[in-house]
Order: C-alpha cells, then sequence, then structure tokens
C-alpha cells in the first residue's frame, strides 16, 4: 500500500533530512512535505485544495509550539480527524500527561523513538491498513 501524503513537522533541519531520507527510501508514500514548526504545519492544514493527510510525522519537543499543543490546536481547527495517523517522534519517553491531552483527536497515534526505522514504517503503514477497512 502506497499512502498518499506524509507530513514530517520537526524544527531540526537536520532531523527532518534524515525522516524524509528514510520515509522517502521506503517507497511507502508518494508526497512528503516538511515543516520546520507547528506552525507552517497548520498553515498547510488550512489550505483549502490539500489532500487528505494519511500520517504526520511530529517532534514533540519543539520550541514556540510543542507537538501536544499542535495536535490540540489542530483538532479544534479542523476537527478530530485531520489526519489518520500522528506519529509521535520522541527521544526520551512521553509523561502520561501528555498522551492524555491528545485523546479528543480521532487520529490513531503511535510512538516512535528517534531516528524513524523501516520497521516503524512498516508498523504505521499497518495502521494505515487497519484504518481503510
Amino acid at each position: 500500500m502506497i499512502s498518499n501524503l506524509a507530513l514530517i513537522i520537526d524544527d531540526d533541519e537536520q532531523e527532518r533530512f534524515a525522516h524524509k531520507r528514510v520515509i522517502s527510501r521506503s517507497g511507502k508514500f508518494k508526497n512528503i512535505l516538511c515543516f520546520s514548526s507547528g506552525l507552517e504545519g497548520l498553515e498547510f492544514l488550512a489550505t483549502d485544495d490539500r489532500a487528505h493527510v494519511d500520517v504526520i510525522f511530529l517532534d514533540i519537543k519543539m520550541p514556540r509550539m510543542n507537538g501536544i499543543e499542535f495536535i490540540e490546536t489542530a483538532t479544534e481547527r479542523f476537527g478530530n480527524s485531520f489526519a489518520t495517523v500522528i506519529a509521535l517522534l520522541q527521544t526520551t519517553p512521553l509523561p502520561v500527561s501528555y498522551l492524555e491531552r491528545i485523546r479528543p483527536c480521532d487520529c490513531n497515534t503511535a510512538k516512535l523513538d528517534k531516528p524513524i526505522s523501516n520497521t516503524d514504517l512498516d508498523n504505521i503503514e499497518a495502521q494505515l491498513f487497519n484504518c481503510d477497512q
């Protein structure tokens, strides 16, 4: 299964490059767009003619707007299903309080340790496949 659109939202340029490289090489996504902040990601989601977002690979620890705040704002502005899957990129385990804050979002979530691996992408693909059925 090849997904149509994946977003990478990460404030670190090298991380974005590395994520995009692994994701591109997997062949699982036709289009991959990168954003350096949650605000840029929200601007993209607000465009009228955008394709449906299958997966958002989302850094949790970003300045100005962290990943959890991005999810809360996107849910408030665009509804509970603005993407099919949100992959939360973490360098350390997420506190339970963070996960409780994203419960109103209907998107499936996955917690991924950085850097992204091919196994992670296989698991994301399986989640997308299960959502389509």
